[in-house]
């Protein structure tokens, strides 16, 4: 008796995963590739996380840049997954047997499914959008002929959020009028008053405080 029970088990166990396992593989394929969408992001809002609660991120965003291109290829592979296991694959019973899929639990997979996709898209894609959600920069004219205009190259930026973020820690140095950067062309210009005396070590401090370099640009505009 005994050695019957054990070689059922044993043939079920050779047979690979049950119907119900399977049909769970498409959302646990749509959670992973959520995850992975969230990490291909991180390299845009993990350093302003960690700057909020006052940690370094000195690094961190070029470490989730340089393997943005692996998350953004597992996220595709695993959501596709996912769509394979839920509209393709079908489980091998006919239909009335205890393996035979239930209407309801096929819709709530569907959802989730699809719910999971909008939510990876809207990741994937967070650093192409991002300087819409933080306020595009407003170019500041001044209205003071003896405003001290100087201008910096920043390295370490990878989305438009970096860079609104440079603006907010300038401004906030005491002679600092405004402070516009350019992510494009990777430039920060600062515009102060010249009876502060807002000196070039502030500002570089201040911007490589957040993780990024700051080098003075010797031309103005």
């Amino acid at each position: 008796m005994g050695d019957r029970y054990g070689a059922e088990q044993e043939s079920l166990e050779e047979e690979g995963p049950t119907p119900a396992t399977e049909r769970h593989f498409g959302l646990w394929s749509a959670g992973g590739a959520l995850v992975a969408a969230i990490l291909s992001s991180a390299c845009c809002w993990l350093p302003l996380v960690l700057i909020g609660v006052g940690v370094s991120a000195s690094g961190v965003a070029g470490f989730f840049e340089a393997y943005r291109v692996h998350f953004l290829a597992v996220t595709a592979l695993l959501l596709g997954a996912g769509f394979y296991f839920v509209y393709v694959r079908k489980p091998e019973c006919a239909p009335g047997e205890a393996c035979a899929p239930n209407p309801k639990i096929q819709r709530f997979n569907r959802v989730m499914l699809w719910t999971a996709t909008v939510l990876v898209l809207g990741f994937a894609s967070f650093p192409s959008y991002v300087g819409y959600v933080f306020g595009g920069s407003e170019v500041t004219v001044s209205t003071l002929s003896d405003q001290v205009t100087r201008r910096y190259a920043i390295a370490g930026m990878t989305c438009e959020s970096c860079a609104r973020h440079v603006e907010d820690a300038v401004e906030e140095l005491p002679g600092v009028t405004s402070a516009e950067v350019l992510y494009e062309n990777e430039t920060l210009r600062v515009e102060s008053d010249p009876d502060a005396r807002v000196s070039d070590a502030r500002i570089v401090e201040a911007v490589e405080s957040l993780g990024y370099h700051a080098t003075r640009r010797e031309r103005a505009d």
